[in-house]
């Protein structure tokens, strides 16, 4: 069975899903009207909301549609994040964020989800490392 893909905040399919024979992809122009696209299909779907920005009625929106549906996840693309919406997305796992230069991972994160892996925003992924010299003392000349 394919996956439908409902994409918002774009005027075409991006190219790298357009590819993937497994996800069926539609461009919905106001995601208002993703509500009646999501009781028109069945089975396992998956929203990308493209925004310059995240705002908590973004959130609302979409949370609501998740809480009404079954078997929907949501990937926001954006180019911006507030402190505020970073904290509240980190205590939500039902929702995914990439950045806007993360856009080409997004078949490779699509297909994460539905293997069932857990995908995080790319800072959370960063691990400290030691803060040691470069150069030793003993090279200097």
């Amino acid at each position: 069975m394919t996956t439908q893909v409902f994409i918002t905040g774009m005027h075409q399919i991006p190219p790298q899903l357009k590819k993937d024979r497994r996800l069926q992809c539609h461009v919905i122009d106001n995601p208002y009207n993703l509500r009646d696209q999501l009781d028109a299909h069945s089975g396992e779907k998956i929203i990308i909301a493209f925004l310059p920005f995240l705002e908590m009625r973004h959130f609302d929106i979409y949370n609501y549609l998740q809480k009404k549906h079954r078997d929907v996840k949501t990937f926001f693309v954006i180019d911006e994040l507030s402190s505020a919406m970073k904290i509240r997305l980190k205590s939500r796992e039902d929702f995914v964020v990439l950045w806007k230069t993360e856009v080409h991972n997004l078949n490779r994160d699509i297909h994460a989800h539905l293997d069932g892996k857990k995908l995080e925003l790319r800072q959370d992924k960063r691990e400290n490392h030691d803060n040691r010299a470069l150069v030793s003392p003993s090279l200097l000349p």
